[in-house]
């Protein structure tokens, strides 16, 4: 629905459009925001999603900022929560910002700069991590998300690492150094202190290197990317 429309215009320019706008309904998502056209032929969209769920999936966008430009090409930033099913594992209440670009020719980047995530429990496999919050930043000039021409690419790198939960019934944590991932290429970490069983009763392990391959041969990201 659109609760109110503006349009503006002297004659000597182009029109300008403003408008506030909201859906809704059975099984669509519930989005409130405002959309306005300026003299320049761009456009901005300023909007915010309820919680939305689908099966097992929820995601919600606190804000989100949508900017295009007279040429086409689009930036966006904002935050979004998200719970589900992931390749291999599922998420609850990941949250994290939104912040990327696309144009045409260079296709969509996003997450240039470094940014903080947390979630209540992420798993993957038969490892659980607990309410935690790290920061992952992209390679030196690169994005953490890009897909262009060359295909889809994930890479990512944290500084440090100090991550709890349970491996299967066990209480796990781990600490340590870097650790930077490519997708598709390579998996690595350095200096882990792994620590196995209740508190005062585990088993400690330190790994000084770990690697793994993921996917095609690409170059991952450095360790120790800040």
């Amino acid at each position: 629905a659109i609760s109110r429309f503006q349009m503006t215009a002297d004659g000597l320019s182009a029109a300008r459009l403003s408008g506030n706008f909201t859906t809704g309904g059975r099984g669509l998502p519930q989005i409130a925001g405002r959309i306005e056209r300026g003299a320049g032929n761009g456009m901005t969209l300023r909007a915010a999603m309820a919680e939305y769920v689908a099966g097992p999936s929820r995601v919600a966008l606190p804000q989100l900022v949508l900017v295009q430009n007279r040429n086409g090409s689009l930036g966006f930033a904002g935050a979004a929560r998200l719970s589900g099913p992931l390749p291999g594992g599922e998420a609850r209440n990941l949250a994290l910002p939104i912040e990327g670009n696309y144009a045409q020719g260079r296709g969509l980047l996003a997450w240039r700069q470094c940014v903080p995530v947390s979630f209540d429990s992420l798993a993957l496999a038969n490892l659980t991590l607990q309410r935690r919050s790290l920061t992952l930043c992209p390679p030196p000039g690169g994005a953490i998300f890009a897909s262009d021409s060359r295909g889809t690419r994930v890479a990512a790198g944290a500084s440090s690492l100090d991550l709890a939960g349970r491996l299967g019934a066990t209480p796990i944590r781990i600490t340590g150094g870097a650790m930077g991932l490519a997708w598709p290429g390579t998996m690595a970490a350095r200096s882990l202190d792994i620590a196995i069983g209740p508190e005062g009763d585990a088993s400690k392990f330190r790994i000084a290197n770990l690697g793994a391959r993921i996917g095609g041969d690409r170059r991952g990201v450095g360790l120790g990317q800040e």
